[in-house]
């Protein structure tokens, strides 16, 4: 009994020697191969350094040095597309940059560093835009605006462009150029009935009548359809475009005008006006 109890205490002993070499043994495999990795990373083969950082998070990811060595690569793989995207706005390349910043926001929306590119990217987008209002030339930044929504960046940068738009052209109407320009372009709205289609989704005009005030006749008549709650909250617009002519001082009805998508939420939208601004 004697001899059994030690010859047990050995082989326990010898077991826990075989765990610790071989923990030994993976504890140096895994520094090797971070070492690899941030050695990979000092010379810009982010992909290779990647590829290590990937194989060992597959066995090691609660290890904190595994985990350290995934910080350090996405530090470094987001550091360089913000240089890239800073270096696109320097060479007014906004798109690009924009679109740099659209996917790192989605990534990482909670770094302070790309918080700070997609400020850098929004005040350049809009720079010119404030310089032009800063100098009183609202009509130059309606322009401007309307460049920005066309070119549909991002969602948000859209909306900022549409609410910007919607505030400057207040201001340019009350101006003496403004007040005459949007007398000159007003057309002769009489009046019109619309439908909510496409499973409530959509903005119909069943008819609209308009007349031509001018002298000229009108070709691509441009509109704007302002759709709002019962209690009058303006819930967004939809522009729209007849493609037809309405002869000099004229009237005529034009049926079945689909405006397309309303804003959200359609549900809560029971009125709508419309504005037609030109005849060109």
């Amino acid at each position: 009994m004697k001899y059994q109890s030690s010859f047990t205490k050995i082989l326990v002993f010898c077991a826990l020697l075989l765990i610790n070499a071989a923990c030994t043994s993976t504890d140096e495999r895994v520094q090797g191969k971070i070492e690899e990795a941030r050695k990979a990373l000092s010379q810009s083969r982010i992909r290779d350094a990647n590829m290590i950082a990937f194989q060992l998070s597959e066995k090691y990811s609660q290890r904190e040095d595994v985990k350290a060595l995934n910080k350090a690569i996405t530090d470094v793989r987001v550091q360089g597309e913000i240089e890239e995207a800073r270096k696109a706005l320097s060479e007014k390349r906004i798109n690009d940059a924009v679109i740099i910043a659209f996917n790192l926001s989605e990534q990482y929306k909670g770094r302070e560093d790309v918080k700070a590119l997609d400020k850098a990217v929004n005040e350049s987008i809009f720079q010119e835009v404030e310089e032009s209002i800063s100098q009183g030339r609202l009509d130059r930044a309606i322009r401007q605006l309307g460049d920005i929504r066309d070119k549909k960046y991002t969602y948000d940068i859209t909306q900022r462009a549409l609410l910007r738009m919607q505030e400057v052209e207040e201001r340019y109407k009350h101006t003496a150029k403004g007040k005459k320009e949007y007398e000159r372009k007003k057309g002769g709205l009489i009046g019109f009935r619309w439908v909510k289609g496409g499973f409530d989704t959509a903005a119909i005009i069943n008819s609209i009548t308009i007349r031509n005030t001018s002298d000229t006749e009108c070709r691509d008549i441009r509109g704007v359809m302002i759709f709002s709650t019962r209690s009058g909250t303006e819930l967004g617009r939809r522009s729209f475009t007849i493609y037809d002519i309405i002869p000099p001082n004229k009237t005529k009805t034009f049926r079945y005008i689909n405006v397309g998508f309303m804003p959200s939420p359609s549900d809560q939208i029971t009125n709508a006006n419309v504005e037609i601004f030109n005849c060109q």
